[in-house]
């Protein structure tokens, strides 16, 4: 991928700060454009100054001009923000084109909407920590976005690394379009050298028992009369080398049980800095629910998630 649009979601909390880190570590191209928004949360407000209904009483119009001067104030604070983070990136990444911006409105729907005006390649939020995101479940921003934003969406969190250790990065993989836009978004990437990847399927019960047609995604691994645990490897193997090709140090595992619980422990048995996943499996109507796999990883993994969209 020679250029990419990002869209980032900043706030000047300790997390934002954190995406700021985490984008060293994401193989983006140098020909990024990177736009930093930060949104003021507030509801709407009706138009002040003279575009006021002069019909108003004056009590009413008063307040309605000193809430616009509150508003216009938050948002110059957060356009503060967005400025020192855009020339932070710019200080990190010369060859990037760094714009920032400042809206008001709730966080989430402000992100969403501007994603939907200016169809970013890529969403990057921080995460408020894995605690918070459990209890508040799609109640927390970066969740919802996750959800609602038509692009891929990586959300960001600092894990501590030992000075000049390769990357590591899990790949979630159940032969899905999905889950093959993630490997393609690792491939397209310009990763430093050494960079680890895991490719990781989880042998469930449904996997197991897949029915699938000659048309289907899972078509070009399966063989007449193959064991599910014979395709299953070689789907895995397959896309592990489509990452060697890549130039990156691949390898591809099968592990048995349920995709959420086997991808959370490896990516924190094997020191994962990020998890790419497809933002929908083989059971389309998984993605729906609450306990989907991508939801249930970027909630609680340890490190920072990136869901890919095809």
């Amino acid at each position: 991928m020679d250029t990419m649009r990002l869209l980032i979601g900043y706030d000047g909390s300790p997390s934002a700060q954190v995406v700021l880190e985490d984008l060293g570590h994401a193989g983006l191209p140098p020909h990024s454009h990177a736009i930093v928004l930060s949104i003021a949360d507030m509801i709407a407000l009706p138009p002040g100054g003279p575009d006021l209904d002069p019909t108003l009483p004056e009590w009413l119009a008063g307040t309605i001009r000193r809430a616009q001067s509150e508003r216009q104030s938050a948002i110059e604070a957060m356009r503060s923000q967005a400025d020192l983070a855009a020339g932070r990136l710019e200080e990190a990444f010369p060859t990037w084109k760094v714009d920032a911006e400042a809206h008001g409105d709730s966080p989430t729907w402000g992100i969403v909407k501007r994603s939907d005006d200016l169809h970013p390649d890529l969403v990057v939020l921080g995460s408020r920590g894995r605690a918070v995101v459990e209890r508040l479940g799609l109640g927390s921003v970066s969740l919802q976005v996750l959800h609602a934003a038509r692009c891929s969406v990586r959300i960001a969190r600092s894990r501590p690394r030992k000075q000049g250790a390769p990357l590591g990065l899990l790949v979630g993989v159940d032969g899905s379009r999905h889950s093959l836009a993630a490997v393609r978004a690792v491939t397209s990437r310009t990763w430093p050298p050494l960079t680890q990847v895991r490719v990781v399927s989880a042998l469930d019960a449904f996997l197991a028992t897949a029915v699938v047609s000659p048309r289907h995604d899972l078509a070009r691994w399966l063989q007449e009369n193959a064991e599910t645990s014979t395709w299953v490897h070689r789907m895995v193997e397959d896309l592990a080398q489509e990452l060697r090709a890549a130039s990156l140090d691949a390898e591809g595992v099968v592990l048995i049980g349920a995709p959420k619980a086997v991808l959370l422990e490896e990516a924190e048995r094997w020191q994962a800095d990020c998890v790419f996943l497809g933002s929908q499996g083989l059971n389309a109507v998984e993605r729906l629910m609450l306990g989907s796999v991508s939801t249930a990883v970027a909630a609680r993994a340890a490190c920072s998630v990136e869901i890919s969209r095809p």
